[in-house]
Parts: structure tokens; C-alpha cells; sequence
């Protein structure tokens, strides 16, 4: 398999890179190369996110940063958080490339699409700031400064029904998931301002 790492370009101090830029993504083949920090450049940010953070410069340079990175399925999925800057949210964004990424960047035919869009329904979902998989769904963490941290599921990266998404219980406003592990069969996720939870 091909092990992969976001780098995100995006700087408030550099607003040109920022919004035209916005971050790459990195890949091997070897475990080896991760761990020294040797990273290929596999991918770069969909070309259609490019394209439209290029041509926002008139719109209060809103902007997508790449923030989550997931394989689900054997296609690979980030996620964006919006900015601006007002600081103003927009809506987070989901992008996947189908297939084998590695080959596909060697023959030069990147595939990706954009399967969520203006925060799924809601521009007050500024940002999904985590994605991973788990029992065959893949899940996506919210951020929402005005409702606890929520969990939006998918069982085919595409569809995200709204009767199944999950609000994590006696979390704050303004919380959202940061980081997960799976151990003896559960899911472990981390809250910000809120906790560790377990999956039951």
C-alpha cells in the first residue's frame, strides 16, 4: 500500500499562496521513506479545489484548506476547512480520488471529485476537521462553533444521510473530533474541550 501525509501550504501571513495553493498531498510505497521524512510528491490538491480557491480573490479570500486525510473502500478522501478573511464559514468540503492514487499520478490521470459540498447542507459546518473509517462507514468530524462536535457517517463516501448523524453526547458548543484509533475492536475518539470516547 502507498502511506500518505497532508501538508497543508495555507498561511494567514501569505494570503497569494494561501488561496491559490492550498496544500499538497505526499506519498510511499516504503514505511521507511515516512519515517525519514522522505516523502514523493504524489498528488496535489484537486485541481478543481485549485481552481476554485484561484478565483476567489474577489470573494473576501474565501478559501479551502485540505485538513483530514482517510482511505475508505480503496479510494482515498480528504476534507477541507473553510476560511476567510472575515474568518467567515462557507461550508466544508469532501474530495475523493478513486482507484489506485499512486498509479494514477505516475500516468497522469488524477480523478478527483468533489462528493460534499457547502458543509454538508450546512454552511455553519466550517470544517471537517477528521475522516476515518470504521465497520465499513466512514465518518467525518464537524466542526460547528455553535453545536457540539457531531459525526456525519457515510457508508458509501457519497451519501450522508442526516437521520444518522451522530451529536456526541455532554460535548460543548464550538467541540469537534481531532483524532481516533481502533483498539480490541472499538473505536477510540478524542474531543477536543470535551474528551476521549469509546464506541459501544
Amino acid at each position: 500500500g502507498v502511506v500518505y501525509q497532508g501538508h497543508d501550504l495555507t498561511s494567514d501571513a501569505n494570503w497569494a499562496r494561501a488561496t491559490c495553493q492550498g496544500g499538497v498531498i505526499f506519498g510511499s510505497t516504503n514505511l521507511s521513506a515516512r519515517i525519514n521524512g522522505n516523502f514523493p510528491v504524489v498528488a496535489v490538491t484537486p485541481s478543481g479545489l485549485l481552481s476554485q480557491n484561484c478565483n476567489a480573490q474577489d470573494s473576501k479570500f474565501k478559501f479551502q484548506r485540505i485538513f483530514s486525510l482517510a482511505t475508505f473502500n480503496g479510494d482515498l478522501y480528504l476534507s477541507t476547512w473553510s476560511s476567510s478573511y472575515l474568518s467567515e464559514s462557507f461550508g466544508a468540503q469532501i474530495w475523493r480520488q478513486s482507484g489506485d492514487l499512486y498509479q494514477q499520478y505516475q500516468a497522469n490521470a488524477l480523478n478527483w471529485q468533489r462528493v460534499v459540498n457547502n458543509g454538508l447542507n450546512s454552511t455553519a459546518n466550517e470544517g471537517i476537521l477528521h475522516l476515518f473509517s470504521f465497520n465499513n462507514k466512514l465518518f467525518a468530524g464537524v466542526l460547528n462553533r455553535n453545536k457540539p462536535a457531531q459525526l456525519f457517517t457515510s457508508a458509501n463516501g457519497s451519501n450522508w444521510p442526516a437521520s444518522q448523524i451522530i451529536t456526541l453526547p455532554d460535548a460543548p458548543n464550538d467541540s469537534y473530533v481531532s483524532s481516533s484509533t481502533v483498539f480490541n475492536g472499538a473505536i477510540y475518539i478524542n474531543v477536543v474541550r470535551a474528551g476521549v470516547y469509546k464506541s459501544t
